[in-house]
């Protein structure tokens, strides 16, 4: 099982627009055992505030966000939280959320029609990419 380094739960941050899928995604989060949900964000702004005060090691990022573009985001997350791995997530289909997810740079993509198991694997996949 991966964790957040010595045995700790991976901090993760959750910015998502939608309430319906950031109540999911957050339950999603909490029953994970090597997870540990440290924030919810609704917006952009408030992605960096919170990534600025709570280090997370991960943001699970909603791809279209009204108040950002991903990609500024991502850098502005960079800034706020040296280190932060990021992970899109988005119900665009997975062939162009791949395409945006290499022109923001981010280290983990899924769509939001994945299993949960899914979602919960690349909270990893980001984690471990962020720390080779």
């Amino acid at each position: 099982m991966e964790t957040g380094g010595d045995d700790h739960p991976i901090r993760v941050l959750l910015c998502e627009d939608s309430l319906g899928f950031r109540m999911l995604a957050s339950a999603w989060l909490e029953d994970a055992v090597d997870m540990d949900l440290v924030g919810v964000a609704e917006t952009g702004a408030e992605a960096i505030r919170l990534a600025a005060e709570l280090k997370p090691q991960v943001a699970l990022l909603d791809h279209l966000l009204p108040d950002a573009d991903s990609s500024t985001l991502v850098s502005s997350l960079r800034d706020a939280a040296p280190g932060i791995a990021i992970a899109l997530v988005s119900g665009m289909p997975n062939e162009l959320l791949a395409a945006e997810a290499g022109r923001a740079g981010v280290e983990a993509f899924c769509s939001k029609a994945s299993e949960p198991s899914g979602f919960l694997e690349i909270v990893r996949q980001a984690h471990a990419a962020s720390r080779q």
